[in-house]
């Protein structure tokens, strides 16, 4: 984590990672994707021929970037950072935190108070939250650290809802045990959303696939749920196929950077509330 208190105008910070990785690309995560983009060349300015414009080194991104070779490789994952670059000098993987301009680029016309932009100067404090992870080959090993990194679970203690202080409040039986879980993605695959369908039947599970190989990835629903059904459907929640349930799993394989959406019929078993221990006499 990193606090700046930035009081320039029109500058950039950037945090720099040397990696000394042998390769000539680097990658980057995007919605349902992770791309490949070459490093930047020695001399950005340089035109060749039959090109309008100079090569530019930074690009975006939207949850992590890295560079990995047959041996080793470097991730850094970010919230809420979005540009990233990769220069030749030892391989570094730059992260940008802050771009600090008072207009929009539009252009040689891009001139007048509409397109000014004073608050992007990020003038004041700013906090940052970003991870460094070193890795073997290929950047699969890093996606579970990314995840865990940008979506940390947290414990949280309730004392009690404003209903329940209505003199006619009623406690809910309880159906959860103490622990338990609600579905799990096995695999390199990625999920992406888990949300109730739009026509109220079922729950729509999303996932991905990140890699430029097939893939398999299994999906079980956990204790105390179950697996009634399960449907193949596009991204607009249309059906296409049944899919095959085993002991409240089921299993897909997934060609390169396919996207693949279910729809979901789940049951929560009923679980019988412990009975108070037996007092000895």
């Amino acid at each position: 984590e990193t606090t700046i208190d930035n009081a320039s105008r029109d500058h950039r910070l950037r945090v720099a990672f040397p990696t000394d990785v042998a390769s000539d690309c680097g990658y980057a995560g995007q919605p349902f994707d992770v791309v490949r983009r070459p490093v930047q060349p020695e001399n950005v300015n340089r035109l060749e021929e039959g090109e309008m414009e100079p090569w530019f080194g930074w690009q975006p991104m939207q949850d992590f970037c890295g560079i990995a070779d047959e041996k080793r490789g470097a991730t850094l994952a970010a919230d809420g950072v979005l540009e990233y670059e990769i220069l030749p000098m030892r391989n570094t993987v730059c992260l940008t935190l802050i771009r600090a301009t008072d207009r929009l680029h539009v252009g040689v016309l891009g001139v007048g108070s509409k397109f000014k932009l004073p608050c992007a100067q990020l003038l004041g404090e700013q906090k940052y939250r970003y991870a460094f992870i070193p890795h073997g080959p290929g950047y699969e090993e890093a996606l579970q650290v990314v995840e865990r990194f940008r979506h940390p679970c947290y414990a949280v203690q309730k004392d009690f809802l404003e209903e329940e202080s209505m003199p006619d409040y009623a406690a809910p039986r309880p159906d959860l045990p103490p622990s338990g879980g609600f579905l799990r993605v096995e695999g390199t695959a990625i999920a992406s959303a888990l949300k109730p369908a739009e026509n109220g039947e079922g729950t729509i599970l999303r996932f991905y696939n990140p890699l430029e190989r097939e893939i398999e990835a299994r999906v079980f629903a956990l204790a105390p749920f179950e697996l009634r059904e399960a449907r193949a459907v596009r991204l607009d929640e249309t059906d296409l196929s049944p899919l095959n349930i085993e002991d409240s799993s089921f299993t897909v394989r997934l060609s390169a950077k396919k996207i693949f959406s279910a729809r979901l019929d789940l049951a929560l078993r009923r679980v019988r509330a412990e009975s108070p221990p037996r007092q000895l006499s």
